[in-house]
């Protein structure tokens, strides 16, 4: 399994492969489903910042499903993976837009626990794998972790 997604990460970095593809050579190993390859990819994006798996995307795991649903007002409704998806990146959008109204007090707590942050994991993390900006996947662990 190593050599193939070492192989495959090769190309990515090169860019000429991309995250879904990252994503269906990780889940066709025995074992290794949806949110193991998320694990997979989230180490991956914060230990190699510079190919950029993470950075207008991610997939949108199960435990964000209720947290989508409430905010769009969707009741109990499952929401199907690619429509989570589609539901971050709109949450996203209006949030980079209004948060700085909504809540002026985010970004400044933001760039302070960013610093916090990079300073805790440097030298092992990378700085730059700690962005500065609300991201679709710091967005879909909150969503989780709501």
């Amino acid at each position: 399994m190593g050599h193939a997604v070492f192989d495959v990460l090769c190309e990515v970095k090169s860019g000429k492969v991309n995250k879904k593809s990252l994503t269906e050579v990780l889940c066709s190993f025995k074992g290794i489903g949806p949110t193991m390859s998320k694990m997979f990819l989230v180490t991956t994006h914060l230990l190699y910042p510079e190919i950029g798996l993470l950075d207008d995307t991610c997939q949108v795991g199960d435990g964000a499903s209720p947290a989508l649903a409430i905010l769009f007002g969707f009741g109990d409704r499952v929401i199907k993976p690619l429509h989570r998806e589609i539901l971050l990146l709109k949450l996203l959008n209006y949030l980079k837009g209004s948060l700085h109204i909504i809540e002026p007090r985010f970004y400044p707590m933001l760039e302070f626990t960013v610093e916090q942050t990079r300073a805790f994991l440097s030298p092992a993390v990378p700085k730059s794998s700690i962005p500065s900006t609300l991201t679709p996947f710091e967005l879909q662990v909150n969503l989780c972790e709501w």
